[in-house]
């Protein structure tokens, strides 16, 4: 269910509960509406002395979870520089990082700072692993399943699980001469980039090739 927050009701301070509720609404629905979102932090500006941490840090892990799009730096840009400043919000900024900077181990190593937060957020981790993987895929061609499990901070039945139903659906398979340590990842134009051809030797005939050869 989403909230209306077209045209000049964005901006009613009416509006403010309801889009806090909304938040709520979100984390327990595992849905998600930006625009109503950032509406509650445009009346948050407007009303800085009603910021409810709570609900803006909820806010800030759903946003989070849209990676790799940039909602969360979106969000944050409205968060007035006294509330980035509280450690709960300066916690999730530098997990936030981590994630964005492709620092997997980092993240997973310093996630317990804000273990409570996250785990109230149905979802968070199968987000987090989503896009990990998203980012794995472009740029390896072959992974060992010890590194897949570091970096995603998962072994035993859930990574045979998620490998399972990778090979299923996202055209992974296992190297068959690795005893199944070792994961092939499909070609991507990021993974398997193809050699270009120079513009300047592209139409170079056989009679430019001789002149060459014989200066």
């Amino acid at each position: 269910m989403s909230v209306d927050v077209a045209g000049p009701e964005r901006y009613n301070t009416e509006k403010l509960a309801e889009l806090e509720k909304h938040i709520d609404n979100q984390v327990v629905d595992r849905t998600y509406q930006l625009d109503a979102n950032l509406a509650l932090l445009r009346l948050y500006q407007y009303q800085p002395s009603r910021i409810n941490l709570n609900k803006l840090l909820r806010l800030l892990v759903k946003a989070l979870m849209q990676l790799p799009s940039r909602d969360f730096q979106t969000c944050l840009y409205l968060v007035p520089d006294h509330v980035q400043a509280e450690e709960a919000v300066a916690n999730l900024v530098m997990l936030a990082r981590h994630l964005e900077s492709c620092r997997f181990k980092d993240f997973w190593a310093a996630v317990e700072i804000q273990r409570e937060l996250l785990n109230s957020v149905p979802g968070f981790y199968d987000a987090v692993r989503s896009y990990s993987v998203q980012v794995l895929t472009t740029t390896f061609q072959r992974i060992s399943k010890t590194t897949l499990s570091e970096l995603l901070k998962l072994d035993g039945m859930g990574l045979d699980t998620l490998v399972s139903a990778k090979c299923k659906s996202a055209g992974w398979s296992i190297a068959p001469e690795t005893s199944g340590s070792v994961i092939i990842l499909p070609k991507t134009e990021e993974n398997h980039p193809k050699a270009k051809q120079s513009k300047d030797t592209k139409h170079i005939g056989l009679n430019q090739v001789m002149k060459m050869a014989a200066i």
